[in-house]
């Protein structure tokens, strides 16, 4: 009796974390672009950055493949606001974080969702996946 040894290899339903492309994070805390770099982990999300300048955030905005961003609305408007630009000229989307309750987002980014820092562990997972199921 001859014996005939193979390996089922499973088939992960969702594409793995080579398989997409990476979220910016536009941080200047270490500490809260830690935080979102694992709670996009735990997505299933590779990340880029964090990037606290202008230099490097725009160009990579503008040309990397990304699936997303988190973007510190309390950067500099210099930062946040040409890097929001370049994210939507391409239609990929973003959320602003912020340490304010209330911030305050230029008129033309107030369809974008924003989350206050404090609430960022229990919210930015489902507010991203809605994110996703709207881009």
């Amino acid at each position: 009796m001859m014996t005939t040894m193979f390996t089922v290899r499973r088939v992960p339903a969702t594409p793995t974390v080579d398989d997409r492309p990476p979220w910016l994070i536009v941080e200047s805390e270490s500490r809260m672009a830690l935080l979102i770099e694992n709670i996009l982990s735990k997505l299933g999300w590779p990340t880029v950055g964090p990037v606290v300048s202008l230099e490097k955030a725009v160009p990579m905005a503008r040309e990397l493949e990304l699936g997303g961003a988190v973007i510190d609305l309390d950067a500099s408007e210099k930062l946040v606001y040409p890097v929001a630009q370049a994210l939507a000229n391409r239609g990929i989307p973003f959320v602003f974080i912020s340490t304010l309750s209330r911030p305050r987002v230029r008129d033309d980014f107030r369809d974008r969702p924003t989350l206050a820092k404090r609430f960022l562990m229990e919210r930015l997972r489902p507010l991203i996946r809605v994110v996703l199921a709207t881009a």
